[in-house]
């Protein structure tokens, strides 16, 4: 049991370590980008999906422009929420690495705390 324990926190800690070294890949490209290409990601696949729903069980499909606006500004404010959350997970890992005296790359190089 113990051992099975140490397994899950190893993937879990290296699930974590992955995606923090993706979200230092993501924030370099910038905040505008990421909004952009999830809200736009987002409101494609949202008003896709609904127009197949629909399809499928009333026989009426959902395309508009007005739609696709819609759920793209919706997906602007999810991306938004999404960055927050991500940036703050990742200055926590940063203060948890410079509390435990890893060593932080400085800044211009390319080696990361996270690898």
């Amino acid at each position: 049991m113990n051992a099975w324990l140490k397994r899950i926190q190893t993937w879990r800690s290296r699930r974590q370590r992955r995606s923090l070294q993706w979200w230092e890949q993501t924030r370099v490209k910038g905040k505008k980008r990421f909004v952009f290409e999830k809200a736009l990601t987002y409101g494609v696949f949202v008003v896709g999906a609904t127009d197949v729903f629909e399809y499928l069980f009333h026989g009426a499909h959902y395309l508009s422009l007005g739609h696709l606006i819609q759920h793209i500004l919706t997906g602007s404010i999810i991306a938004l929420v999404a960055w927050s959350g991500w940036e703050a997970e990742y200055q926590k890992a940063l203060r948890e690495a410079l509390s435990s005296s890893k060593m932080l790359p400085q800044s211009g190089t390319e080696e990361s705390p996270f690898s």
